[in-house]
C-alpha cells in the first residue's frame, strides 16, 4: 500500500480568486519540505480553500458540499509518497479524474510557462504527456480534518457531544454484529461471544481522560470516564453537569481532541493532520490550552500539520518561517510571504509585523517625568500572563 508521507507545494489556477497561486512548503532556509505549516491572512483570501485543495488532493472520496463547477480550473499537488515525490494534478471541484507526474516535470520548458498560460487539465495532461507516472497503487492518505464550521458535522446546537459519544457506542454494536458470524465464534453462545467482544472492545473513554481534563481544569470541571458512559462533574460543586449543558464550541472541542486522539492511536506512522480556524468560538485562554494538547497527542509521530488562523496567538506558537502570510498584491493576485515575528513573540510584535495591524492597546502617550519607571510599563503585568501561557506551548 502506497502511503502519502508529506506536501511539499500546491499550485491552484484559475479557481476563484486563484488565478495562479504556487506554495512552495519548504522551509527558506533549510529547504526541508516543512512539518508545521501555519497559514494567515484575511477573511476571504483563501486559507480554507487551500485547505479544502489539500484534502481532495489527500483524499479520493472528499466531498466538500460545494455545487460549483469549475472545468477550466487546475490544481497540481506535490506529494510524497513512500519516499518518492509524485505530482498530482487534476480540478479544482473534483477528485477524479487525476493524473500522476514525475518530479522531473519540473525541469520541462513548458513548465516554466505556466504561470502565463494557465492550462486547463486535458491540455496540461497533454503537453506533459512524456512525463507521465504510474498511479500509485491502493494510495492511502491517513488525515484527519479539524474544522469546528464544517458543514458535515453535526450542527445542532446542544448535542454535538452527546450525539458523538452514542456514535462511538453505535460503531462498537456494528462490530459485535459482525463478530457474531466469525468462523471460530461458530460453537459459542451469544452470551459468551459478547462478553468476550465487550472485554476485547471497550468503550474508549479512558483515553480521552487526559487530554480532556486538560482543557476542562481551566474552566472548573472534570471528566470522568465509566464504563458505560461520560460523565462530567463541576469542580465548584461537586455536582454532575449534563454534557448537552456544555457550550456548542466546548463540545466540538472535546470532539476534535478525541478524534485526534482515536486517529493518532490507530496511525503510528506517518500523517497529514489540518487544523482550521482552530479558535472559532474559543477563549484564548482555552485556544492556548488546545493547541498545547493537541500538540501533546501528536508528539513523536512524524505528522504534518496545517493551520489555517486569524488569531495572533495561535500564529505565534509557530516558527517565522512556518508561518504563511497571504495577501493581494497591487494587481490583486494572491501572494504568499514567509512570517516575520519570531516565534513566541509578544502578540503585539505579531499584530504589526505579521498582520499589519497597529497595537491593541494603540500608541501610548509619554509618562509623566515625575512618575516614569525605568523598564516599566502599564500593561506589563497583562502581557507577562500571556508570555507564560505562551511560553508553555514552547515545550511541544
Amino acid at each position: 500500500m502506497a502511503t502519502i508521507e508529506t506536501i511539499q507545494r500546491i499550485i491552484i489556477s484559475r479557481y476563484r480568486q486563484f488565478e495562479y497561486f504556487d506554495l512552495n512548503l519548504a522551509d527558506p532556509s533549510s529547504k526541508e519540505t516543512l512539518r508545521d505549516i501555519c497559514l494567515i491572512g484575511q477573511n476571504g483570501i483563501g486559507k480554507s480553500t487551500i485547505l479544502e485543495q489539500l484534502r481532495r488532493a489527500l483524499d479520493s472520496g472528499f466531498y466538500s458540499g460545494e455545487r460549483e463547477n469549475a472545468p477550466d480550473s487546475l490544481v497540481l499537488t506535490k506529494l510524497v509518497i513512500d519516499g518518492e515525490p509524485l505530482w498530482q494534478a487534476r480540478v479544482a471541484h473534483e477528485s477524479f479524474p487525476v493524473h500522476w507526474f514525475t518530479p522531473e516535470i519540473e525541469s520541462a520548458e513548458e513548465w516554466k510557462k505556466l504561470k502565463d498560460d494557465r492550462p486547463d487539465l486535458d491540455t496540461f495532461a497533454a503537453v506533459f504527456e512524456n512525463y507521465k507516472a504510474e498511479e500509485p497503487s491502493e494510495l492511502d492518505a491517513s488525515s484527519l480534518h479539524v474544522d469546528p464550521v464544517d458543514p458535515l458535522s453535526v450542527s445542532t446546537p446542544g448535542i454535538e457531544l452527546q450525539g458523538f459519544l452514542s456514535q462511538l457506542q453505535f460503531d462498537i454494536d456494528c462490530g459485535l454484529e459482525e463478530y457474531y458470524f466469525l468462523p471460530e465464534n461458530r460453537d459459542r453462545t451469544i452470551a459468551e461471544m459478547e462478553a468476550t467482544y465487550r472485554k476485547e472492545n471497550p468503550l474508549p473513554l479512558p483515553l480521552f481522560d487526559d487530554p480532556w481534563n486538560d482543557i476542562l481544569g481551566d474552566l472548573s470541571l472534570r471528566f470522568i470516564p465509566e464504563e458505560e458512559e461520560a460523565r462530567f462533574q463541576s469542580l465548584v460543586t461537586g455536582e454532575d453537569v449534563p454534557a448537552n449543558s456544555l457550550s456548542p464550541a466546548l463540545q466540538r472541542l472535546l470532539i476534535q481532541v478525541a478524534d485526534l486522539v482515536l486517529w493518532s492511536k490507530e496511525n503510528s506512522g506517518s500523517g497529514i493532520l489540518i487544523l482550521d480556524n482552530p479558535e472559532e468560538g474559543l477563549h484564548p485562554t482555552t485556544v492556548l490550552r488546545a493547541m498545547k494538547t493537541y500538540r501533546s497527542i501528536i508528539q513523536g509521530n512524524p505528522i504534518q500539520t496545517f493551520t489555517a488562523t486569524n488569531s495572533p496567538l495561535v500564529a505565534t506558537l509557530y516558527e517565522a518561517s512556518q508561518r504563511i502570510r497571504l495577501s493581494l498584491d497591487s494587481g490583486n493576485r494572491l501572494t504568499a510571504e514567509t512570517g516575520i515575528a519570531p516565534r513566541g513573540s509578544n502578540p503585539n510584535q505579531i499584530f504589526s509585523k505579521d498582520f499589519n495591524l497597529p497595537p491593541l492597546n494603540g500608541p501610548k502617550p509619554p509618562a509623566p517625568k515625575s512618575t516614569r519607571k525605568r523598564g516599566s510599563t502599564t500593561d506589563q503585568d497583562d502581557r507577562d500572563e500571556l508570555e507564560d501561557l505562551i511560553d508553555e506551548l514552547m515545550s511541544y
